[in-house]
């Protein structure tokens, strides 16, 4: 812990990432009422008391503040995830969206994720922007779209539909946690590519780095559902993952293992690697180091 007071913004996120945790696990409007607004700002102004009475009283400052983190943390994905239920428009009307990852081959169907946005007669863009996955009929151009194509489409734009089943997997709430907030499916003479390139030139480079890596990984010597788990654990890749899977690992309550990423991972690792930072100190403490983390 003493290690720990070296690293203050380290102190500051963790109960704000904790909080960002726990308000995934519950509905979002229970923490974006007037009330839990009250309460954080109860919390910032028994801050400002505490740092100037004296004396300072150091453990009771620490614990409100990690109470304010905490509840911080939650309000902002309570937020978060009603900001999305807001720009969420539905019907049928035309759209011009930004493919945002590569597409993915399916039994009769490709599946693309777009960043869309409706347009008006005039084509001028109108309303939010918000991620979709649009399910595309087979044909030889989908397979062309890559990162940041802007294609001009026209269909039924319509919500992800809840779970049936007390028991059955949340595959709305899971989309939610990524920004997901909508489906539409496009015929082959409903949507063209307009030729534009929407996307930064780094995202697009990064990205093509990206898929060059889930291809080295597919074409490695592993079944199916093993290059789905690896992917989603080193590159965060999970558009290809089977429904079948995802509801295996949520019944076992282990869901949590595919949301991970290799950039969640590096993060912890880092965190790990400066919190462990005295055993350099002692003979044999980088390897001792580079083991426990």
């Amino acid at each position: 812990m003493s290690r720990l007071k070296q690293y203050p913004f380290l102190r500051l996120l963790l109960p704000f990432m904790a909080g960002i945790s726990v308000g995934m696990l519950w509905p979002p409007q229970i923490f974006t009422t007037p009330l839990c607004v009250v309460v954080l700002l109860f919390l910032i102004v028994l801050l400002f008391f505490l740092y100037f009475i004296e004396p300072f009283d150091s453990v009771l400052f620490g614990s409100v503040l990690f109470l304010f983190l905490l509840l911080a943390g939650i309000y902002h994905i309570g937020l978060r995830y009603s900001m999305l239920e807001e720009r969420m428009n539905e019907g049928y009307g035309t759209y011009l969206g930004k493919v945002m990852g590569s597409p993915v081959k399916k039994e009769r169907s490709y599946r693309v994720l777009l960043m869309v946005r409706a347009i008006d007669r005039y084509g001028k863009p109108v309303g939010n922007r918000q991620k979709v996955y649009a399910t595309l009929a087979v044909d030889t151009v989908v397979a062309t779209l890559a990162y940041g194509d802007l294609i001009l489409c026209r269909g039924w734009l319509s919500p992800v539909d809840p779970p049936m089943n007390p028991e059955e997997f949340d595959y709305r709430k899971f989309l939610f946690r990524q920004g997901i907030t909508g489906q539409i499916y496009l015929e082959k003479e409903s949507w063209r590519k307009t030729g534009i390139q929407g996307g930064s030139k780094w995202f697009v480079f990064f990205h093509s780095f990206r898929t060059d890596l889930i291809e080295k990984l597919r074409a490695g010597r592993m079944g199916e559902r093993e290059f789905q788990v690896l992917a989603a654990l080193s590159l965060g890749y999970r558009d290809e993952m089977d429904p079948g899977l995802r509801q295996g690992y949520a019944g076992a309550g282990a869901m949590h293992f595919l949301a991970i990423s290799g950039l969640h991972v590096g993060i912890l690792y880092l965190f790990l690697h400066a919190l462990l930072g005295f055993l350099v100190r002692i003979p044999g403490g980088r390897l001792i180091r580079t083991v426990l983390v």
